[in-house]
């Protein structure tokens, strides 16, 4: 067994407080996703939802084509316009009350440059001469379009709904945590009857998985929209500085959605890891004294090779101020109890856990706390580590010590 490790670490220094920052940050953010919500996704979500009350009326195609939609920046081999996409240009007449009216709007928001192929489909469906039906907006004689109802272009408003949500909650909660002025507390001292021992058995993680999944099941839901929307800009070539834009904006949302495609498998693999099984034979052991320390590993243990028990103290404290709650944790001592290789030492085994005579007792105040855990780190080649820790209680050295313990 290695030497012990123990330093002192009072007074812990509390993390720095970003003061009205992160405020200003959840107001920027709440700001920018209204704004861009009013701006570009308002009036397409109202037509969408009243368009089933507009009245249907025939029409007439007039103009049915494919337009090319060009950047005049960007120069071809010829010299002239670079062609970036194609829009779909449909035109159409119908009669209210007698008036011939013209309107060129498919849907409520004009159809940005997409690829040829997707632009003729459209094209292809309101051929010139042809009878359709349109919908008119009984509010507005000169205001129709062929198609109503959702679109897929709807789901980019997630994004900007999903900032404004965020800056919302942040701003409601900030606010009701200073109208409210919280006691932060930690969990309280567990008092344990006298002799009792303490047993700890391995998580399985089953429901971390669970919730892990879900979550990169609805994330990646939402920006699959965003991939096929940017592949669709470059299939046919390099795009212009819309779809320049959007392949930029893109890349956090996707390689937020690939971490959390990757977090599911790592939780999946350590569901097959063995389980340790530990008993502390008391809760509680005093300042200078002893207890025995027993483990046994359930499963394939002889997947394990290197185990890593030991004991640590750390302390949590929180600091309040009027804008800002900070929490700082700092582990002022490690001792090694265990560190094998052998597999009949890792599969179970015991030892004498000693506590420090200068050992910081296990203490719990509305603003600070000291702990004392095991801590069991069994290594695992090419496989998520086994990583387990329970808590125990360290008595002042004035307290008689617990029937059960071992003789120091």
């Amino acid at each position: 067994m290695s030497s012990s490790s123990i330093h002192t670490a009072y007074p812990l220094e509390p993390k720095q407080g970003d003061g009205c920052v992160p405020a200003m940050v959840y107001a920027v953010l709440f700001v920018a996703g209204m704004t861009v919500l009013y701006a570009f996704f308002l009036d397409p979500f109202q037509n969408a939802i009243t368009a089933y009350g507009w009245t249907p009326t025939p029409c007439t195609i007039s103009v049915s084509k494919v337009e090319p939609v060009t950047d005049k920046e960007k120069k071809n081999d010829k010299g002239g316009a670079t062609v970036v996409g194609y829009r779909p240009e449909i035109k159409y007449s119908y009669r209210i009350a007698g008036k011939v009216h013209r309107s060129e709007r498919v849907w409520f928001t004009r159809p940005g440059a997409d690829t040829q192929a997707d632009a003729k489909k459209l094209v292809d469906r309101y051929p010139v001469g042809s009878q359709q039906q349109c919908y008119v907006n009984p509010k507005d004689d000169d205001f129709a379009v062929l198609e109503r109802g959702f679109q897929p272009q709807l789901l980019i408003a997630l994004i900007p709904l999903a900032f404004a949500v965020i800056g919302v909650t942040g701003i409601v909660s900030r606010v009701l945590r200073r109208v409210s002025h919280p006691d932060p507390k930690f969990r309280p001292l567990h008092h344990y009857e006298t002799g009792a021992t303490l047993t700890h058995r391995g998580k399985s993680g089953a429901l971390a998985l669970f919730v892990i999944l879900l979550f990169a099941i609805f994330w990646n839901s939402i920006i699959s929209f965003l991939v096929r929307e940017v592949i669709k800009n470059w299939r046919e070539g390099i795009p212009g500085c819309y779809g320049w834009f959007l392949t930029i904006f893109s890349i956090p949302f996707v390689l937020v959605g690939l971490l959390l495609l990757a977090l599911p498998v790592y939780f999946f693999l350590k569901l097959f890891n063995p389980r340790p099984t530990l008993r502390l034979s008391t809760a509680e052991i005093p300042v200078g004294g002893a207890a025995e320390l027993t483990w046994r590993f359930w499963g394939r243990y002889d997947r394990l090779h290197r185990l890593r028990i030991s004991l640590e103290g750390r302390e949590e404290a929180t600091y309040q101020s009027t804008d800002e709650t900070a929490t700082a944790r700092e582990v002022f001592a490690t001792i090694p109890l265990i560190d094998t290789t052998k597999p009949q030492e890792i599969r179970w085994g015991k030892i004498r856990v000693n506590v420090p005579e200068n050992a910081v007792p296990t203490f719990s105040a509305p603003h600070n706390r000291i702990a004392w855990a095991i801590h069991v780190c069994g290594q695992i080649r090419r496989w998520p580590d086994v990583d387990e820790e329970f808590e125990f209680n360290v008595l002042p050295a004035l307290m008689l010590e617990p029937a059960g313990a071992v003789a120091s």
